[in-house]
């Protein structure tokens, strides 16, 4: 490492070359990430650059980047803090691009299983009494799993967990060839440090994990159970898979005292998060909720447990004691009592927790609604350039539903507009109304203006929800 000052690209404070690691060091005083560029020799040879045959362009800037960092939270929302936007802050941004092997693979994965069968069959019960009998018979089936497409290996280990998951599905076909691949000037080239013996390891270890995947979602429908992979399987590729540039987009971002990364491909189309801030309170309310259902199935057994033992007396010998009918009887009636109180507390505690979380999502919809309406940017890099731009926002991704609560006395025209805005008949939207309280969901927040001043001018009451993906 050269002997020249390093300064922070954000603030211009003085940093540590020896507080560098992999290329990079975190300033102490604004917490930016800088990296720290290195020689050409260092990162890649003239064999590696003359191997490589192509790879995956950079297409995409900053208003890019953004709204797909944007579509990331909102479909996340169930985890994300309600004020994920106001703390989340945008720290650094870089582009790099990764050395790759591209195999066009093949393999035959076989696996075995049990299968269940419904069946039935008659019982008898003293000498005239019949009863059929349902029950699951498992038999053995062996199967094989067919597997045939392309597998990307970073040959860079530190990326390679981001270059797997956002290039999953990349074939040849998407590769430009080496000639007309042009990159930014601020694209840097990783070094390889995967030898190619460890990447078909990889290989094998990635073609499993997919048949893994492949395998269940061929039985998630199916009663079975034992299921063994084996894992002997022979992978077929081509001894030479092409080399190729495969471009990370990494932004770095602190929330609190947590500090995480995004990584995007080069057209931001597919976005992955590490370390992403949870909403742990809305988490919490999850747990309960699950905790309750819980309460109710034990409540059920209790009940069940008392009938059953109601009905054992029915069963009992005319000789024996009655105080063994007594006591069924008694244990019956306490089981159900007991059943009765624990299903009682528990609708009444799931219903409360179930109206909890539908008021937390609601906050958290609203909050983020207002967030793309406003078109206020996340906070630190692009911050100023980006406000108030519509297309660093994710557009049709939230819905903007009208809930009308009450109709007052022109109710002829609330249903006319009704039956408009919701592209029903008269007919259909006075029957709506008949049966309650009635919603419309639009397909953008300029609408929903639009038609909610409609309803208010002629009387009606309404109130406004969003609903996220």
């Amino acid at each position: 490492m050269s002997d020249k000052v390093l300064r922070c690209n954000s603030c211009g404070f003085t940093l540590e070359a020896s507080s560098a690691s992999q290329n990079r060091i975190k300033c102490p005083k604004c917490g930016a990430v800088n990296v720290i560029e290195t020689p050409k020799s260092e990162t890649t040879s003239d064999h590696d650059s003359e191997t490589i045959v192509g790879g995956v362009p950079v297409t995409v800037g900053g208003v890019a980047i953004h709204r797909s960092i944007v579509s990331w939270i909102l479909q996340k929302h169930a985890i994300m803090p309600p004020d994920v936007f106001e703390q989340l802050r945008l720290t650094s941004v870089e582009r790099i691009c990764v050395p790759c092997y591209l195999f066009e693979c093949n393999a035959t994965i076989r696996y075995s299983y049990e299968v269940g069968n419904q069946r039935e069959r008659v019982r008898r019960i003293g000498d005239d009494n019949d009863y059929t009998e349902r029950y699951t018979e498992y038999t053995h089936h062996n199967d094989a799993y067919e597997f045939s497409g392309s597998v990307l290996v970073a040959e860079n280990d530190q990326f390679a967990k981001p270059i797997q998951s956002l290039y999953e599905n990349l074939t040849f076909s998407d590769v430009v060839d080496l000639e007309s691949l042009k990159y930014p000037s601020d694209v840097k080239q990783q070094p390889s440090n995967v030898t190619f013996p460890k990447a078909q390891e990889e290989v094998k270890t990635i073609i499993g994990n997919r048949a893994q995947e492949g395998v269940k979602k061929i039985l998630e429908r199916t009663d079975h159970k034992d299921l063994q992979i084996r894992n002997d399987y022979h992978v077929e590729y081509d001894s030479t898979p092409k080399r190729i540039l495969a471009p990370l987009i990494h932004v770095t971002f602190s929330y609190k005292d947590k500090t995480g990364d995004f990584w995007l491909t080069g057209d931001a189309a597919r976005t992955q998060a590490d370390n992403p801030p949870v909403d742990i309170t809305y988490n919490e309310q999850i747990n309960q909720h699950t905790r309750k259902m819980h309460l109710g199935c034990s409540g059920c057994f209790t009940v069940l447990l008392g009938l059953v033992s109601i009905a054992l007396i029915a069963f009992l010998d005319s000789t024996a004691p009655k105080s063994a009918a007594l006591v069924l009887f008694l244990l019956g009636g306490l089981f159900i009592g007991l059943g009765g109180f624990l299903l009682y507390r528990a609708d009444k505690s799931i219903k409360k927790e179930l109206t909890a979380i539908a008021k937390l999502t609601q906050e958290h919809n609203s909050i983020y609604a207002q967030f793309i309406k406003g078109k206020i940017p996340l906070h630190g890099i692009w911050e100023k350039g980006l406000r108030g731009k519509p297309e660093a926002f994710p557009e049709n991704v939230i819905r903007t539903q009208l809930n009308i609560t009450s109709i007052g006395d022109r109710k002829s025209e609330v249903i006319r507009i009704t039956s408009q805005s919701a592209n029903l008949s008269l007919q259909d939207a006075e029957a709506l109304f008949a049966k309650g309280p009635v919603t419309i969901t639009t397909a953008s927040d300029a609408e929903a203006d639009r038609i909610q001043k409609e309803l208010e001018s002629v009387g009606a009451t309404v109130t406004r929800t969003y609903l996220l993906p």
